[in-house]
């Protein structure tokens, strides 16, 4: 297991951050992500540790603080790395199931959801054991990185006895293949490149890929061909590459047997064969809800569920809303007929509603007035007695929290 300690401090320039309150925050669209550690009378230890169960971040007490946006299917996919990346967050893997089919369903081992982390917990291993880590980063100092090409923010790491630094480039491009040039001003940082080795790290989701040894530390081109993130170690001594090098783990038997039911979840949802009729309802599990105080039980379940189509430019048209007593306009959801736990809506003719060809449809969660974590499970049926396909909420397969999402071809 690797250790990374390090200790920080504000500053009144916020150049150095070393003890005190470490508090990194970003939004991207809708998606809040935030880590906190109070200080406790001076400087305060955190420890990083990368296992089989990813990163997470512990005090020097104990304590065990982790970033808070694992119940969000963004967290496990590309779009998350270059804010991990260029924040100097280090990545968690969510394992293990609090509320069955929804966001807060994770997959039983490591494989599954870490395939976009990966590379970047191999890249936070390269200060392993080192301690007083001054982190400069895009969002923290100004003066200290240049960026052209590709949108991209930087981290920069420096060792306490300026011997090393590790800089972390994230890119924020839509493209697969983005190329960015950062520059860095190393006088204002306080260290030293000359003389120095210097070794490009640019893990992929599949293989950490190999060392490759460059020249020259004022320019650092950036090639993201797989990966939007990348990085640059200049260190006095030589890199030890054995540890980078090393293969990921292999995928274990729960994990595979989890795939297997994916791809189960994937052709209920997208290659379901076509037919004349197709009904639909919605479930709501009541297996955790007897461990709930009333509050909490009323305020997660309190919510509409809209039946909507999404239009070929992306927009999202609601048919009606899911109730008790089947489907209603939109805006007839009431207390007395809302969807609980334990319930069952009646089911609902979609061939009645659509007309023939492919349609893209989701059910998409409400809570007061915005959109919530989906709870439900998914029913559909060829003919009203006939056996039912479940479809569960999957991270690894919704666009969003709030949508459960699946096509169907009418006839």
């Amino acid at each position: 297991m690797d250790i990374l300690y390090y200790k920080m401090k504000r500053t009144a320039d916020l150049l150095e951050i070393r003890s005190g309150l470490l508090n990194w925050r970003f939004k991207n669209n809708g998606l809040l992500h935030s880590v906190a550690v109070r200080e406790s009378g001076g400087v305060e230890t955190v420890i990083v540790r990368e296992g089989a169960c990813g990163i997470r971040l512990t005090l020097a007490d104990g304590r065990i603080c982790v970033p808070d946006a694992a119940a969000f299917p963004e967290y496990s996919s590309r779009q998350i790395v270059p804010f991990l990346a260029s924040s100097g967050v280090a990545p968690h893997l969510p394992l293990g199931v609090q509320f069955v089919s929804s966001p807060l369903a994770h997959p039983p081992s490591p494989g599954v959801n870490d395939r976009w982390l990966r590379p970047q917990a191999r890249i936070f291993r390269v200060f392993s054991m080192e301690r007083d880590v001054t982190f400069l980063h895009s969002g923290n100092c100004g003066g200290i990185f240049t960026s052209t090409g590709a949108p991209a923010a930087s981290l920069l790491m420096l060792s306490a006895c300026r011997n090393r630094a590790l800089l972390v480039v994230g890119c924020f491009g839509k493209e697969d293949r983005e190329r960015a040039v950062i520059g860095v001003d190393w006088e204002k940082c306080g260290f030293d490149p000359a003389g120095k080795n210097i070794y490009r790290l640019a893990p992929g989701p599949d293989a950490p890929d190999k060392v490759e040894k460059i020249t020259g530390a004022r320019r650092f081109e950036c090639h993201f061909a797989g990966y939007p993130a990348m990085a640059f170690l200049i260190s006095s001594d030589p890199f030890d590459c054995t540890g980078w090098e090393c293969p990921y783990p292999a995928l274990g038997k729960e994990a595979a047997a989890y795939l297997a039911w994916l791809e189960t979840q994937r052709a209920r949802r997208f290659d379901s064969p076509p037919g004349k009729e197709r009904y639909l309802s919605v479930c709501l599990d009541n297996s955790i809800c007897t461990s709930l105080e009333d509050d909490n039980f009323f305020d997660l379940f309190d919510n509409t569920l809209e039946l909507g189509i999404f239009t070929p430019r992306g927009g999202f048209t609601v048919l009606g809303e899911l109730t008790r007593s089947g489907l209603t306009a939109p805006g007839g959801t009431s207390g007395s007929n809302r969807l609980m736990p334990g319930d069952t809506s009646p089911p609902v003719a979609l061939h009645e509603l659509l007309p023939p060809g492919r349609h893209r449809l989701a059910v998409r969660t409400i809570h007061m007035r915005e959109p919530f974590y989906s709870f439900i499970t998914l029913k559909l049926f060829f003919s009203p007695d006939g056996p039912a396909e479940c479809i569960e909420f999957c991270n690894e397969l919704e666009p969003d929290r709030a949508y459960l999402n699946w096509e169907t071809v009418l006839l």
